[in-house]
């Protein structure tokens, strides 16, 4: 197994070697990703089993924020590629001295973010079933020509489609009751 390769990543640029990408600026600096962004290192692997080590290695570092100590920066914080190549290294050589418990980790790992997903899944479900449940309401009230307006100035009465209030009735009434001049 070679050793990783890591390097700045350029907007636009594909690769064909196994690879994943590490955020670089910010407070979530060292966090690996599946898809590049502006700001990110790309860390290629020779073959899909490396990519998956490295990949939940960084992970694993970033949740224990092992990055912070490199952070760089007092307004845009950012970490340099030497120091997170250093971090990786270091984190791997004990990864891979600690071999099982390692695997175990990582099993663990992608148990919760399956279950993750599962519930971030099951909120966008919920959201939808919110959604279509309000329109459906809103929906049926419109059909059924009942326009619920509130206000506590003025009683409304509803006839057909138009609500006519107090007032306007008033007005009307005092208007058909008047002989007319002509």
């Amino acid at each position: 197994m070679q050793r990783l390769q890591i390097s700045t990543h350029s907007a636009g640029k594909t690769y064909r070697q196994p690879h994943f990408f590490s955020l670089n600026k910010g407070v979530n600096s060292g966090k690996p990703l599946k898809q590049s962004c502006p700001n990110c290192f790309v860390l290629l692997a020779d073959d899909e089993k490396q990519m998956d080590f490295y990949y939940w290695l960084c992970y694993g570092l970033w949740r224990a924020k092992s990055f912070h100590p490199i952070h760089k920066g007092s307004v845009i914080i950012f970490v340099t590629l030497k120091d997170l190549k250093s971090i990786i290294y270091e984190a791997s050589v004990n990864a891979k001295e600690d071999g099982l418990m390692f695997e175990q980790s990582i099993a663990k790992l992608k148990k919760l973010e399956q279950l993750e997903n599962l519930y971030l899944n099951n909120l966008k479900l919920i959201n939808e079933a919110k959604r279509i449940v309000s329109y459906r309401y809103n929906k049926a009230v419109i059909n059924k020509g009942l326009n619920v307006l509130i206000s506590t100035s003025f009683p409304i009465l509803v006839i057909g489609k138009a609500p006519i209030c107090n007032f306007e009735r008033k007005r009307k009434a005092s208007q058909t009751a008047r002989p007319s001049a002509f």
